[in-house]
């Protein structure tokens, strides 16, 4: 692929993403990981006859020695026969990233983000899931018979974590949806939430208090290397355990101006499709939100320039940031770049072409948000 734009020369900084599998996958489990759905794919269909599919025939392919567009069976044989972690190496070194931020909260069967960054030859840092924090935290204080400490333990086990540990992120959206109260729960509020969720006798936080709580804690801890941590917020597509229409960001903006007035963490939107424009309004408006498209991108194949697009028409170009969200298949590294250079390359040729950009502008654009905007914001060592 020839880009006009140097899109390919900027080395990505993936703000979000996975561990990926390391055991050899059947054609089926592969199928599987391929799609966001948890449910059985009907007999005589396959997830990979879909957009994603064609995305790894075009992109990942030749990185396994095969022809463009060459057909998925012969590329699953091709990538059993190299080993998962040869074809793992060389799809993710493809991407050209050179940092990544990794969710460890979610996929204890793939690999390690310290594996990941192997895989990469590169450094990645922590991204803490919110919830699977507490829900440790609720777990030891239940042993210790001392459920009443949960908020007090979980404000110190986030002041405790090392410097990795760059972002924070919650997965509201999953466990209950944004249609929640914009302020900060009281103490009695929070200690009632507690006894609630200790009578229910389950694991999986799913009280709305409780999930406000850990927001506003995470959003107000102190900074690292002069830098607050983010909060990440899944927001839009994603499996089928959420509500689409609970995820859209717009249902956030009452926390939002909450927490700009007190001068609190940023905010970054993550995923966002089909709420993307909603999303970028956000960014444009609060000078406490970002956006980032990932998982989209990898997901949409040819037509992933479309949202790269939608999402420039509003958003603030030191707002916008890249991520595949890659998870469980290496390959959605590489579609996930290839399809965000692809797109940003289309758009920023046509402002050129029109008139409407600079050459010279469309370059720094690149740069922004091919990296440079995530290395400003989020508190990652000088490299």
């Amino acid at each position: 692929m020839k880009f006009r734009y140097p899109v390919a020369e900027h080395p990505l900084l993936d703000a979000h993403c996975h561990g990926v599998a390391t055991d050899d996958l059947t054609d089926a489990e592969f199928e599987a990981r391929s799609s966001e759905s948890r449910l059985p794919a009907p007999p005589a269909w396959s997830p990979l006859d879909s957009p994603v599919g064609l995305a790894i025939r075009r992109w990942c392919a030749p990185i396994l020695d095969l022809p463009e567009h060459a057909p998925i069976a012969t590329y699953l044989s091709r990538r059993r026969d190299l080993g998962s972690a040869e074809a793992n190496r060389r799809l993710i070194r493809a991407a050209g990233v050179r940092a990544m931020l990794v969710d460890t909260g979610f996929g204890a069967d793939l690999a390690t983000r310290h594996e990941l960054g192997t895989l990469a030859a590169a450094p990645a840092y922590e991204v803490l899931r919110l919830e699977t924090l507490a829900e440790s935290v609720f777990a030891d204080a239940l042993r210790d018979n001392a459920a009443a400490e949960f908020p007090g333990r979980f404000e110190a086990a986030l002041d405790e974590v090392g410097p990795d540990v760059v972002a924070f992120k919650s997965i509201l959206a999953y466990r209950f949806g944004f249609d929640i109260a914009a302020q900060p729960p009281s103490s009695d509020d929070v200690v009632t939430a507690v006894g609630r969720w200790q009578q229910t006798g389950r694991a999986r936080l799913t009280d709305p208090v409780l999930l406000r709580f850990l927001i506003w804690t995470a959003l107000s801890r102190k900074p690292l290397r002069g830098n607050r941590r983010p909060l990440q917020l899944h927001t839009g597509f994603g499996d089928t355990d959420l509500d689409l229409h609970r995820a859209n960001p717009i249902l956030l903006t009452g926390l939002i101006r909450k927490a700009q007035r007190r001068d609190l963490a940023p905010i970054v939107l993550l995923h966002c499709n089909p709420y993307h424009r909603e999303a970028a309004y956000l960014s444009a408006f609060y000078p406490n939100v970002h956006l980032d498209i990932g998982l989209s991108v990898g997901h949409l194949g040819p037509s992933a320039g479309t949202l790269v697009r939608e999402a420039l028409e509003l958003a603030p170009f030191s707002k916008l940031h890249y991520s595949s969200d890659a998870y469980g298949l290496a390959e959605f590294f590489l579609i996930g770049a290839m399809g965000f250079r692809v797109g940003m390359d289309a758009v920023l040729g046509d402002w050129v072409r029109s008139g409407a950009v600079a050459e010279a502008d469309a370059r720094t654009i690149a740069a922004q948000v091919l990296g440079g905007n995530s290395r400003s914001l989020y508190p990652i060592p000088a490299s």
